[in-house]
């Protein structure tokens, strides 16, 4: 039997976490020189602390030594272990999880999900699920190209206030867009949360992003599964734009929180979905809040 284990940042709740079986690797976060476990730090928290000081938090690296502990106790119960890292062209956990797992004898491998937040999430879940009926390395590494193909994973964030607080805007920007009720989409697309185009107002963006999730399930072609996510604040959100999408009559997965990590990108009240072919099969721990 395998076990899985992937990054903090999954944004997997402890339920889903322990009812698949899946073990992670603590992300730290970093603020203003302070470093926090990602557990230790709820999304909330951050938000208050980057309003608070207008300084950006920001996920770090975790150590190999972190990693090892993980396999090996993960390989207490378990043949092998295969670790699901965050896309290599956001974090350096991949090549971190890689020396690790070379103190093993090949009993862990690591496998770039070209993935991140829930994205990731999904990939561990599918492979906690293979590995159950009792997949193989191959087998398991073959299947998670299949799900990224097919990944639709889109947020709007609903105030430009952390993008610039993290650089990635100009102050004159951020309070125009804000003024004038821009909403940035992001998408997951090449490992990378990408521009995906914007809207004028918080119903425009949440009709944008129902209306992507429509696109890209008729270019499918096959039924949905749905998960809708929320940072901090957002949760009304996600539970309107689910309320538009009622009507795909998709297999519905619930409205769960992003974690911390995404937090400090969004910002406060970002909503986000995430949508995949409803057969690929994620295990009952899906379903857990």
């Amino acid at each position: 039997m395998l076990a899985i284990t992937t990054d903090s940042t999954c944004d997997l709740s402890s339920q889903q976490l322990a009812y698949s079986g899946i073990r992670t690797v603590s992300v730290p976060l970093n603020h203003m020189g302070q470093t926090y476990e990602e557990q230790d730090l709820s999304p909330e928290k951050l938000v208050d602390l980057v309003q608070s000081t207008g300084q950006p938090a920001t996920t770090g690296r975790y150590s190999a030594e972190a990693c090892a502990a993980v396999f090996d106790e993960a390989l207490h119960k378990a043949d092998g272990v295969i670790h699901l890292a965050s896309s290599t062209r956001i974090t350096p956990h991949y090549e971190v999880a890689r020396r690790a797992a070379s103190g093993f004898g090949g009993r862990v491998r690591v496998i770039d999900t070209q993935s991140v937040t829930y994205g990731l999430g999904l990939h561990a879940l599918h492979a906690a699920h293979l590995a159950d009926t009792g997949a193989s390395f191959e087998e398991i590494d073959s299947a998670l190209p299949r799900l990224r193909e097919r990944l639709l994973l889109m947020c709007a964030v609903e105030k430009l206030d952390f993008l610039k607080i993290n650089g990635r805007l100009s102050g004159m920007a951020a309070f125009m867009g804000n003024l004038l009720g821009v909403r940035p989409l992001l998408q997951l697309q090449d490992g990378r949360l990408e521009a995906a185009g914007r809207a004028r107002g918080s119903q425009a963006a949440m009709r944008e992003l129902a209306k992507q999730v429509r696109s890209f399930g008729q270019g499918l072609q096959e039924p949905l599964q749905l998960h809708f996510l929320y940072a901090a604040g957002g949760e009304a959100g996600a539970e309107d734009l689910r309320a538009q999408l009622g009507y795909l009559h998709a297999k519905d997965l619930g409205v769960r929180p992003f974690g911390t990590g995404i937090n400090a990108n969004t910002g406060p009240g970002a909503v986000g979905v995430a949508a995949l072919p409803a057969r690929i099969n994620l295990g009952a721990g899906a379903a857990m809040a």
